[in-house]
C-alpha cells in the first residue's frame, strides 16, 4: 500500500506539472504567437507557419514520441514508463486547451503594448512547473 500511494502521488505530481506547463503554453503563448523553447515552441511555430492547421499538440505528441523511440533504443526497455505517460498527458492537454481557448485569455491594452511583460507571466508558470516535476517530489511529498 505504501508503495502503491508514492507511486499515485508521483503521477499526481507529474499531471499536476504537465497540466500547468500545458495550460501556460496554449493559452499563453500559443493564443499571442509568442513562440517559446523546445518541443512546444517547435510546435507553436509548425501551427503558426501551417496557417493554424497543425496542433501543437500533435507535433508535441510525434516529436516527443520520435525522441523517445530513440532513447528506448539507446537506454533499453527499462525507460520509464513515466516519461510516456507525460509525453501522452501533455499531448492531449495541449490539444485540449488550445481547443477549449483559442483566444487570448488577457486582451489588455496595457499587455498588448509591452509584449515582453506579457510574456513573462507565463514562464513564471514555467519555471514552476519545472520545479514541481523534477524536484517536488522530494521536497513536496515527504
Amino acid at each position: 500500500m505504501k508503495q502503491f500511494m508514492r507511486e499515485f502521488k508521483s503521477y499526481a505530481v507529474i499531471t499536476l506539472g504537465i497540466l500547468m506547463y500545458t495550460f501556460a503554453v496554449a493559452t499563453f503563448f500559443v493564443t499571442n504567437g509568442i513562440v517559446s523553447g523546445g518541443v512546444s515552441g517547435l510546435g507553436t511555430l509548425l501551427y503558426y507557419l501551417s496557417g493554424n492547421t497543425i496542433p501543437v499538440g500533435a507535433t508535441y505528441f510525434v516529436v516527443n514520441a520520435v525522441l523517445i523511440a530513440i532513447s528506448l533504443r539507446i537506454l533499453g526497455s527499462k525507460f520509464g514508463i513515466k516519461t510516456i505517460y507525460a509525453m501522452l498527458v501533455g499531448s492531449v492537454s495541449l490539444w485540449f486547451f488550445q481547443e477549449l481557448i483559442p483566444e487570448p485569455i488577457l486582451d489588455d491594452k496595457f499587455f498588448k503594448c509591452y509584449t515582453w511583460r506579457y510574456s513573462l507571466w507565463p514562464w513564471h508558470w514555467d519555471g514552476f512547473d519545472s520545479g514541481r516535476k523534477y524536484r517536488g517530489e522530494r521536497i513536496l511529498l515527504r
